[in-house]
């Protein structure tokens, strides 16, 4: 790596944002990527470019989250390492990360259309169900009709009803 490396961490992705900004408008710099931190909202802005821009670049950046009080570290590093950069500079592939969170968008997918279909074939089954042939007769006889409800599978389905005696 032939470019310097300029890091700026701040609190808060609008501000991370703004500074991006600054930072791509004052000098002559490519901004590589921005990482979130786990935890308290922490964004490192990182930039590549020769050390006069990255320098002038991240002074820029700096300046603008101190007015707002939420800088919290800034670096230049003017030769990184080889070793360094393959820590802090990640090419655009593929990681096993994106790969499992689509496998469990998958996965979720999935479940989701086997719900649906279950619904759909509960909708369609008979149900059974036992009344009293009339409000009078329920003390005096033990003979009940029996009501059949069948209906399809559909958002406004009504169904139909038979009575069938016993």
């Amino acid at each position: 790596m032939k470019q310097a490396l300029g890091l700026v961490e701040v609190k808060g992705l609008s501000t991370a944002i703004e500074v991006a900004d600054t930072m791509a408008k004052a000098a002559n710099i490519t901004i590589h990527e921005w990482e979130r931190a786990k935890g308290n909202g922490l964004i490192t802005v990182k930039v590549l470019g020769d050390v006069g821009a990255v320098r002038a670049a991240v002074e820029a950046g700096s300046a603008l989250a101190k007015r707002y009080g939420t800088l919290v570290s800034t670096d230049i590093i003017a030769r990184p390492h080889e070793g360094v950069e393959t820590l802090f500079i990640r090419k655009k592939t593929v990681s096993l990360e994106d790969n499992s969170s689509n496998q469990e968008t998958v996965e979720e997918k999935q479940e989701v259309e086997q719900q649906l279909a279950k619904d759909v074939i509960c909708q369609d089954e008979t149900v059974s169900v036992e009344l009293p042939s009339e409000p009078q007769e329920q003390e005096k006889t033990s003979q009940k009709n029996m009501v059949t409800i069948k209906s399809k599978p559909s958002v406004r389905s009504k169904g139909h009803v038979k009575r069938v005696k016993k």
